[in-house]
């Protein structure tokens, strides 16, 4: 008698229980959905899909009908979202699940403000707004756009992830990998540079060395 055995590999796929058209229109096209699995597993929040929505053909019809849009609704257990009588627009969980974690909560906002230990006035000048919509999106009066959701994760990735030191070549006929010194890059980086010998395009030689050896060579030529 054989056993099956069940082995899983990573994550849960994401699965949505729940869905509703959010009243906002306007420029967004919201649900409000509930996970019952997958890595936001228990959570409901409100998930804007225009990004999706405005940029793919299929989903035209969702931009200017509101009465269709309402029609959205759960499908394949979960698998997916769907619009219509015949779900013939329908949109993965797994691109639901996407978008939402391109949605920053004021929570999300307050937590990476904290987290990088800045001020308002330093906040806005890393992101490139004013200080009034930084106090906006971290007391929730205004929900943090896309745009900015995805500069604070640009600017998490590049504090985490220092830039590599690279090599830059200046100079020629050298040993491969000589270090010659460091260039400063300005806000304090440097590099350290490296001079490179080119095999194909060899060093010119002093000219009393190479003409000792022209005439040592004349030399053996006579005898």
């Amino acid at each position: 008698m054989s056993e099956i055995e069940t082995v899983q590999i990573g994550e849960d796929m994401p699965r949505i229980g729940t869905v509703a058209p959010d009243p906002s229109w306007a420029d967004a096209r919201c649900v409000v959905v509930s996970w019952v699995s997958g890595p936001r597993q228990g959570k409901a929040e409100i998930v804007d899909l225009a990004p999706d929505i405005f940029a793919y053909k299929l989903y035209q019809p969702l931009r200017a009908d509101r009465d269709l849009f309402n029609t959205v609704h759960v499908i394949d257990g979960g698998a997916a979202l769907a619009w219509g009588t015949d779900d013939a627009i329908d949109m993965a969980a797994t691109t639901v699940e996407r978008l939402a974690e391109e949605v920053m909560t004021f929570e999300d906002f307050s937590g990476w403000l904290k987290r990088n230990d800045l001020t308002f006035e330093a906040a806005a000048a890393k992101l490139g707004i004013s200080r009034r919509l930084v106090a906006y999106y971290a007391s929730g009066s205004k929900q943090a756009p896309r745009y900015i959701s995805l500069a604070c994760k640009y600017l998490d990735r590049k504090q985490n992830d220092p830039p590599q030191e690279p090599e830059i070549t200046i100079a020629r006929y050298q040993m491969t990998g000589e270090s010659v010194g460091r260039l400063d890059l300005g806000s304090g980086l440097s590099s350290k540079v490296v001079a490179y010998y080119t095999p194909t395009d060899p060093p010119v030689q002093p000219h009393s060395e190479r003409h000792h050896r022209h005439r040592k060579h004349r030399k053996q030529t006579k005898t």
